[in-house]
């Protein structure tokens, strides 16, 4: 399954370095994160090698300190490996933001588990990426609220899921 893995704000990335590299080498089928910024959920996502990905974080960290960021660490179950398939997702119906590589969105998400039943195994988009836009998009701001969270808790089994959300933080489910 992939790994999601949350640094609170204030933590330098760099201090556990080891443990990033090891999330890869388990889950290599791209990565990517997300964090505030500006107001909304900054979405950085499509690495495939390592390097690219590492690169990034490096060259980022002192801007990253101040903030909480989610890292995503992808093992492909449904969905094409590329880098539209990698997490997160803005929470969007629109297809073509849902699979850009540096947006920003007022709430994004990301998915550790399978969805069964949403996708084909054989589809090109990923379970992750269908269930954000057919299923989450729909709530709109209420993505956040405490009924939709319960569900998505109720869900459980194997799936973990983590929306962040301009000015009300991250939601850990499952």
């Amino acid at each position: 399954m992939c790994i999601i893995a949350v640094k609170p704000a204030g933590a330098s990335v760099t201090d556990h370095w080891d443990w990033l590299d090891n999330c890869w080498k388990r889950n290599p089928n791209g990565g990517g994160l997300m964090f505030p910024d500006s107001g909304a959920i900054r979405c950085v996502k499509g690495f495939m090698p390592w390097p690219a990905m590492s690169d990034w974080i490096k060259r980022s960290a002192s801007a990253l300190k101040p903030r909480q960021v989610a890292f995503h660490f992808r093992i492909a179950t449904h969905g094409d490996v590329n880098a539209a398939n990698t997490h997160p997702f803005p929470i969007t119906h629109k297809q073509a933001r849902l699979v850009k590589r540096d947006t920003h969105s007022r709430h994004a998400f990301m998915h550790n588990g399978i969805l069964v039943g949403l996708v084909d195994r054989q589809a090109a988009d990923s379970d992750s990426l269908v269930f954000a836009r057919d299923y989450l998009a729909p709530f709109g701001d209420a993505v956040t609220e405490t009924p939709l969270r319960q569900v998505l808790t109720a869900l459980g089994g194997s799936n973990k899921f983590a929306i962040m959300s301009a000015g009300k933080g991250t939601y850990l489910m499952g």
